[in-house]
């Protein structure tokens, strides 16, 4: 016989992987009479969005990005009583989500923003500083694939020498590995100076651009 915590655990993976992939890019976007995935680098990140209609939209998006990362997973652990391997399962589904969603046939974004958002809710100083470091990486260089690869790398390390319990450490390594993997394009164009800085031009669609 399954045992009653063991559905819940599993439910609550389930219902984090379905709320992780709302697509809240071309939600917001499409609300404006724009299809996000036909313009600028055709991600359905923040960093698109502020392209396609401006800081607003672009905060907005990355906003409720984050907070559909750290909503879904601190439910999980306040009201479902989650914890350890149970809910480092539920926030990498939730990351899983925003980059393979089941409402755009398992595409999606690059998932920085949701994996802020499980940081803060798995252990809070591994996504504050993070998000510090992303936003001075960023503002200093304009290159927002830079500021994320290395802030997602930060998150998992600083919460493993903070103290923070090895479940919920491997959660957001495994979160850190899926994103960075995803911009894999991102730090080729790096490494030929071809990337695109925050902020500049971008007149054509380029696969695999933008962040996050």
């Amino acid at each position: 016989m399954i045992e009653t915590g063991t559905v819940v655990a599993v439910l609550a993976i389930v219902g984090c992987y379905l709320t992780g992939g709302i697509p809240v890019g071309i939600l917001i976007a499409r609300s404006r009479g724009v299809d996000l995935r036909k313009v600028g680098s055709g991600n359905i990140g923040a960093t698109n969005l502020f392209r396609a209609l401006g800081a607003k939209y672009g905060v907005l998006g990355f906003a409720l990005d984050t907070l559909k990362g750290f909503v879904p997973v601190t439910l999980a652990g306040a009201v479902l009583h989650l914890a350890g391997w149970s809910l480092g399962a539920a926030a990498l589904a939730t990351v899983l989500g925003h980059c393979y969603s089941p409402y755009l046939r398992f595409t999606g974004g690059k998932g920085v923003a949701t994996s802020l958002g499980i940081a803060l809710a798995l252990y809070w100083p591994a996504g504050a500083f993070p998000f510090a470091l992303w936003i001075t990486i960023t503002a200093v260089t304009r290159y927002v694939s830079l500021g994320s690869v290395i802030a997602l790398t930060a998150a998992p390390v600083l919460a493993s020498l903070l103290g923070a319990p090895g479940p919920l450490v491997a959660a957001m390594g495994c979160a850190t590995i899926l994103c960075v993997t995803r911009h894999v394009e991102n730090l080729e164009r790096l490494l030929k100076g071809t990337e695109s800085r925050f902020g500049g031009k971008k007149p054509v669609r380029t696969e695999g651009g933008g962040s996050p």
